[in-house]
C-alpha cells in the first residue's frame, strides 16, 4: 500500500511505498520524464486497454492477465532508476493490488491538478452551478459560413433600435 506522503517525503521528492511486504522510496519524476511517462500511460490506457474488446466471457481471462501487465508495464516504466528493484523482484514479490495502487499514486502525483478538477466539479453540481456552465457553453455563439469579407462581426439580435 501507498502511505500518505510527509511534508518530507514530498521536499525529498519520494513515494514511499510498502510493495512485496518491503517499504521502498521510488522517486518522483521531474517534468521532462514525467512527460515521457504520460505518453506511455496514455498510449496503454487510451489505446491498448480502450480498445479491447470483450466479446464473450472466454475473453475476460485474457483481458484481466493483459491489463494486470500493462498495469506492472506502466509502474516500472515510471521506476527509471529500478528503486522498486526491478521486474523480476517486483513480480516475485509484490501483490496485483500493491502495483495496482502503486499505480494509482503515481497518477495522482502526476496529475496533481485532477484532485482539484473533481472537487470543483462537485462543488459546482452541490451549488446547482453545473447545469448553468453547460447552458452557458452551449450559448456561446459559433459560425459555420466562415469570417466575415472585411473582418467587421455583425450581432445576430437587434439591440433594441
Amino acid at each position: 500500500m501507498i502511505e500518505q506522503r510527509s511534508d518530507e517525503d514530498v521536499l525529498r521528492g519520494v513515494l514511499v511505498a510498502s510493495i512485496g511486504r518491503t517499504k521502498k522510496e521510488l522517486p518522483v519524476l521531474a517534468i521532462a520524464d514525467s512527460r515521457k511517462w504520460k505518453v506511455e500511460l496514455g498510449r496503454v490506457l487510451g489505446g491498448e486497454i480502450a480498445g479491447m474488446k470483450l466479446d464473450g466471457i472466454e475473453d475476460g481471462s485474457a483481458i484481466a492477465l493483459a491489463v494486470g501487465d500493462r498495469t506492472l508495464d506502466l509502474v516500472l516504466s515510471y521506476d527509471v532508476d529500478a528503486a522498486l528493484g526491478g521486474r523480476e523482484w517486483v513480480e516475485a514479490n509484490a501483490t496485483d493490488e500493491e502495483v495496482y495502487h502503486l499505480l494509482r499514486r503515481l497518477i495522482e502525483v502526476t496529475f496533481p491538478f485532477v484532485r482539484d478538477l473533481r472537487s470543483l466539479v462537485a462543488e459546482l453540481r452541490a451549488l446547482g452551478l453545473a447545469d448553468l456552465v453547460a447552458s452557458a457553453r452551449s450559448l456561446a455563439p459559433s459560425s459555420t459560413n466562415g469570417p466575415s469579407p472585411n473582418g467587421d462581426s455583425v450581432p445576430l439580435v437587434s439591440s433594441g433600435s
